[in-house]
């Protein structure tokens, strides 16, 4: 009897939730540099089979030395907006920005339509100065 437990358990183990999975649906857009920055980024959007969004922000023209964060906000680069979402801080190496969006609010569909841009800032802890900066979604051409 015990060991029918053990495999019942073992069964039950198993029959975990899917892993979550890229659809295959993604958008890429790019990130320029701000100012007299050098720093500039390749922004990938993958919707998730969850139904989330996997945002991905590749890094290039870093400062070894400084962290950087992001955000999407909205509006356009040619009239920054509110921050409609943070993305989270560059990883040990500053090449690299990752982050899966729960919001519910917010699908796939509606991120590659939406009226917004993505910002990185130097995370400074006192003025977050842009260093680069790009349109997404309904404001790209």
């Amino acid at each position: 009897m015990r060991y029918i437990w053990i495999l019942l358990f073992l069964f039950l183990v198993g029959c975990g939730e899917d892993e979550v999975k890229p659809t295959g649906k993604t958008a890429t857009y790019t990130i320029d540099p701000y100012g007299a920055s050098s720093v500039s980024a390749i922004a990938t959007l993958a919707e998730l089979s969850n139904g989330y969004t996997r945002v991905e922000l590749v890094l290039s023209g870093t400062d070894a030395s400084k962290n950087y964060l992001a955000h999407i906000h909205f509006g356009n680069i040619s009239k920054f907006g509110f921050i409609a979402t943070h993305l989270g801080n560059s990883d040990d190496k500053n090449i690299s920005i990752r982050q899966e969006l729960t919001n519910t609010v917010y699908t796939y569909d509606d991120w590659i339509s939406f009226d917004g841009y993505i910002a990185i800032h130097i995370d400074d802890d006192d003025k977050y100065p842009i260093v680069s900066v790009g349109n997404i979604g309904a404001n790209v051409d």
